[in-house]
């Protein structure tokens, strides 16, 4: 039905005969030096070929290789991205707090100074002070109380 040139299934190497037809005929030994140069010039082509076909094969392997690695390198570093920003505002958000930390400690008593103002409060009693008012509402009992005891002469 096909020829083995036309047959859809055979590649392009398959369409170079293989060898060319030896008659069995006496052929000047020049004549047989070309024909086994030609079929190893064939052979030759044929491994060629098929060398070529795997190399191409190989080569759209690695480039559709390249293409996935890079996209996932892509994403990968878009999330890194993504979390880096994340990170500098969570930095940002310390530092800010740090500041303000900083500046109510600057802003509040050294334990120093708040133990000088203990002992003084301690020798000063300021519990036992009293009052103006309470001081001449004291006075005017006492007055009053005088007033009231008879004398005694």
């Amino acid at each position: 039905m096909f020829s083995k040139e036309s047959h859809p299934d055979n590649s392009a190497h398959e369409k170079i005969p293989k060898a060319l037809p030896v008659k069995h005929e006496k052929i000047s030994p020049e004549a047989q030096k070309i024909s086994i140069n030609i079929n190893e010039i064939m052979r030759r082509l044929r491994i060629l070929e098929e060398r070529y076909s795997n190399l191409r094969k190989k080569n759209q392997l690695t480039d559709q290789n390249m293409l996935e690695d890079t996209k996932k390198l892509s994403d990968t570093i878009k999330v890194i991205q993504s979390t880096i920003n994340e990170l500098k505002k969570e930095v940002l958000e310390v530092n800010s707090k740090i500041k303000m930390l900083s500046e109510e400690v600057s802003q509040s008593v050294e334990k120093r100074d708040f133990k000088l103002l203990s002992k003084y409060l301690d020798f000063w009693q300021p519990l036992d002070f009293i009052r103006k008012g309470e001081a001449k509402l004291i006075i005017e009992d006492i007055l009053k109380e005088e007033k009231n005891k008879p004398k005694v002469i």
